[in-house]
């Protein structure tokens, strides 16, 4: 109850500063491992090891988002740069959470998410993202994401549908560790 008093005095007392405070358990460093896969079978499964960074930006009412991989061999070395990303994690008022992003690939996202109170249950926090507009790749037709952290763990998922697989499939999925200095 104090973390909401003095993020509403952060904030201002609007709904969305209340929602800013539900998103502090995702706050940190986190690292860790994944798996992918591409919808097409001509692009073999890959290993990929994660950091992800979500920080405070001064008072904004908003978190920076980072996201970095690197490729994996079979023996679970670095054999070269994956994907990176970065945006925003934004609450609003109506209780949505927007996850904007922008890729190395020049594709921009915005994810619509809510907190998935069904899902968010044994001290697990879970928010299910769906895309409303991806622009600079003409192959993603939608994408979907789901977050979860427990204490200093944290997951997701990654689902997307393309123009060769139009159904949702899925994409990506990681286990990642808070780091604590």
């Amino acid at each position: 109850m104090q973390l909401l008093k003095v993020e509403q005095e952060r904030h201002g007392q609007s709904d969305a500063s209340a929602y800013l405070v539900r998103l502090v358990p995702f706050l940190g460093e986190w690292r860790g491992t994944g798996k992918g896969s591409f919808p097409t079978p001509t692009v073999d499964d890959f290993s990929y090891e994660e950091c992800t960074l979500i920080e405070r930006n001064g008072n904004a009412p908003y978190f920076r988002f980072q996201q970095t991989t690197w490729i994996l061999d079979s023996e679970g070395k670095r054999v070269k740069d994956g994907h990176y990303e970065s945006g925003v994690l934004r609450p609003h008022d109506d209780g949505s959470i927007i996850l904007s992003t922008a890729q190395d690939s020049t594709r921009t996202e915005i994810l619509i998410g809510q907190f998935d109170e069904a899902r968010s249950k044994g001290g697990s926090l879970v928010i299910t993202f769906k895309s409303s507009t991806i622009e600079g790749d003409e192959r993603m037709l939608s994408s979907e994401r789901a977050f979860v952290v427990n204490e200093d763990e944290f997951s997701y998922t990654m689902g997307m549908a393309t123009t060769k697989v139009q159904e949702m499939t899925h994409h990506l999925s990681a286990q990642l560790t808070r780091v604590i200095d």
